[in-house]
């Protein structure tokens, strides 16, 4: 069978994706090891045979990446690339050999729009996974996280501190229900994001983002009563989509690509009014998509609602949430078709 490498960054994030593409094609027989950095083509040549690189459409970072591709071809090596970006890459900073060479395969039909906006060759689209299997046994502890908050239902969120996740609005948010309901709010995220929740009740700010394995953010978002996806900007939202395959609705802002894997009609959408085109010093023009706080605040008490007043609505909510994962998201079904692309 064809070694395969599976290549991508050093981000936590990047890792997860790597290596559910790895275990998939390590279940199907074959070879598999993950790079968490660029491998030159010359090295590659007696690592592996065949290669998926996993990288964000950044230019300023995406160069090595789509340069190990072309290599790589040119040496015999089949590649698919697999790309995400949360906006338009500025195509300013694109040098002509990417509209030429370069061949990606898109997270979501929101990551193939903005990339063909930039005139970058989109092969196809595959959506991120899940290996179900994995989340099986994990094992939630909900009463931890209402002892932290001191609520007695906990929403939750994990995100980093930057804009596009929308950190701000949800304390924006909590402030207006904060004295409407009892709920607690979880927030995992950095330390730059804590003084936006400085003064509210019920709210538990966890600052160890990117400091915990992969199996313990898995156990935090299975333990939270409800998961609010406060982004602005996404290129797929991956924890949006593993706390649905715990049964845990999500409150989200109904904008792709978040709806493109969120069922509405096991979760709670709520409407945004525009877009802001925001950058800084990067490759990409993030897409901003803007909402009121007051809008998410609704949902919140809503949900809250839903689940003290009707819990049978809300355990149907959440299978409902867990068997839409299952019917279309299992990476198991997902990722083989990398294969096409690597010709085994």
């Amino acid at each position: 069978m064809p070694r395969i490498g599976v290549v991508t960054g050093k981000a936590p994030s990047l890792h997860v994706v790597a290596e559910d593409i790895s275990a998939v094609y390590a279940e199907l027989g074959h070879q598999v090891r993950p790079f968490f950095r660029p491998v030159p083509f010359f090295e590659a040549k007696q690592l592996f045979d065949k290669s998926i690189i996993f990288m964000p459409f950044d230019p300023t970072y995406v160069t090595p990446y789509l340069l190990s591709q072309r290599d790589y071809r040119r040496v015999g090596i089949d590649s698919a690339f697999y790309t995400t970006v949360e906006g338009r890459p500025i195509r300013a900073m694109m040098p002509d050999w990417f509209k030429r060479d370069a061949e990606v395969i898109a997270v979501s039909e929101y990551v193939r729009s903005k990339l063909e906006e930039a005139e970058v060759r989109v092969l196809d689209v595959i959506h991120h996974g899940l290996d179900l299997r994995k989340l099986e046994k994990v094992a939630p502890d909900k009463e931890a996280l209402r002892r932290l908050t001191g609520g007695d239902v906990v929403f939750g969120v994990v995100a980093s501190s930057h804009r596009r996740k929308g950190l701000d609005l949800l304390a924006k948010a909590i402030a207006l229900v904060q004295d409407k309901i009892g709920a607690g709010f979880y927030v995992f995220t950095e330390p730059q994001a804590k003084p936006y929740f400085a003064g509210l009740k019920r709210t538990y700010v966890d600052a160890r983002f990117g400091k915990l394995d992969r199996q313990s953010i898995l156990r935090l978002i299975a333990s939270m009563d409800f998961y609010v996806c406060s982004s602005l900007a996404e290129g797929f939202c991956l924890p949006a989509l593993e706390a649905q395959a715990f049964g845990v609705p999500v409150i989200y802002p109904d904008c792709a690509p978040i709806n493109e894997h969120v069922d509405p009609r096991f979760n709670f959408p709520f409407a945004w009014e525009d877009v802001e085109v925001y950058s800084e010093r990067l490759g990409i023009a993030f897409e901003l998509h803007l909402y009121r706080p007051e809008a998410m605040a609704e949902r919140i008490v809503e949900a809250y609602g839903l689940f003290k007043d009707s819990p049978e609505e809300y355990r149907r909510m959440g299978e409902g949430a867990r068997r839409h994962v299952a019917e279309k998201f299992e990476a198991r079904r997902l990722y083989p078709r990398f294969s096409k692309y690597l010709n085994l």
